[in-house]
């Protein structure tokens, strides 16, 4: 999407333009996220680039593995089960891409998940997107969980992270209402 003509617009109308324009790709999610946290984010992940995203899909899940590229511009998305067959040779299922055209005009950034491969849906694309954000974002899931995750997987607690987050997260629409605030 040409985000030049919307130099000009409010910031409303850039974020309703970006996510209407978004919301009918039947492979792309998107989010739009105010400058400072979002290069909030960008620092944690760059500190601690890898964790991983419960996808609850019918009675089951499966999790995803994510990790920011080294120009902090892609959020990569690989099945873990596929980094552990072939740890060497896996392509990412869903990518997060970081555009910064509106931060000088507006302070924002636009965000645009894109689905790789379709065996996730676009639900569960925008659920792993705004999942993984929240986990970065909040001062008190970082800790319990993203710093234990990377700096000494022993400490980290798999069965309360996917029961915080089956519990918490997962089900709580409002939740992912917070991302402008």
């Amino acid at each position: 999407m040409k985000t030049e003509p919307l130099k000009d617009k409010s910031a409303r109308t850039v974020i309703d333009v970006w996510n209407l324009y978004h919301g009918v790709l039947p492979d792309a999610v998107s989010l739009v996220m105010n400058y400072q946290r979002a290069k909030f984010l960008q620092d944690r992940m760059t500190k601690m680039p890898i964790f991983m995203q419960p996808v609850i899909r019918d009675t089951s899940h499966f999790f995803l593995l994510s990790h920011i590229s080294e120009g902090k511009k892609l959020i990569m998305f690989n099945f873990v089960e596929d980094i552990k067959t072939k740890p060497l040779e896996y392509d990412p299922i869903f990518i997060i891409r970081v555009f910064n055209q509106m931060y000088s005009s507006h302070n924002i950034l636009l965000l645009r998940g894109d689905i790789v491969d379709n065996t996730i849906s676009k639900q569960e694309a925008k659920l792993a997107m705004r999942g993984l954000i929240h986990y970065y974002t909040d001062d008190n899931l970082y800790k319990a969980f993203i710093e234990p995750f990377n700096e000494n997987l022993a400490d980290f607690d798999h069965d309360k992270f996917l029961t915080d987050y089956l519990e918490d997260f997962s089900k709580k629409e409002e939740k992912f209402n917070e991302f402008l605030r």
